[in-house]
């Protein structure tokens, strides 16, 4: 015994659900890519905000108050947008040292749709002791990766959802 059952618009329904599908996936890449190039630029905006001020350098008197976030510029220069268009960086940390890209280049690659934002960040080694500061060498912390990622978590959010909707 056999029956046959006739869904009347099949093909058509199932159209719409990739039609769909295709439509979420590219509003969830060019918002990740939004908040990429939002972080990518605050960033290097909080960056120059540390590059004009004095910093002190720990309680000895001997050492000097001119040490300056910006000093050649090549940790201000080097901060990109990571990209990946497979799944490789899920449970591995992204190589930022390996990035070859200029912060023009990746918001042109953010926007053309090739790859798929991972992650924003630098490859300069000094870079964490900026960040986190180093006591033992008498060197402040002096944020600018965390609040510019901060800065951009409730848009990034909004941006999902909407991106999501149905």
């Amino acid at each position: 015994m056999s029956f046959t059952v006739l869904i009347p618009n099949l093909g058509k329904a199932l159209k719409d659900i990739s039609s769909y599908a295709d439509g979420v996936a590219r509003k969830v890449k060019r918002g990740k890519a939004i908040t990429g190039i939002n972080i990518q630029n605050q960033t290097v905006r909080n960056i120059d905000s540390y590059g004009s001020r004095l910093v002190k350098r720990g309680k000895d008197k001997k050492a000097l108050d001119t040490k300056y976030l910006v000093l050649t510029g090549a940790m201000k220069a080097s901060i990109m947008i990571t990209f990946k268009s497979d799944f490789s960086d899920i449970n591995h940390s992204t190589d930022l040292s390996s990035q070859k890209s200029t912060s023009a280049a990746s918001r042109a690659k953010a926007t053309s749709g090739s790859g798929d934002v991972t992650g924003v960040g630098t490859g300069v080694e000094y870079a964490v002791h900026h960040e986190f500061g180093a006591p033992r060498a008498n060197i402040p912390a002096r944020p600018f990766l965390h609040p510019a990622a901060e800065s951009e978590r409730s848009a990034h959010i909004r941006r999902m959802k909407e991106a999501t909707k149905l």
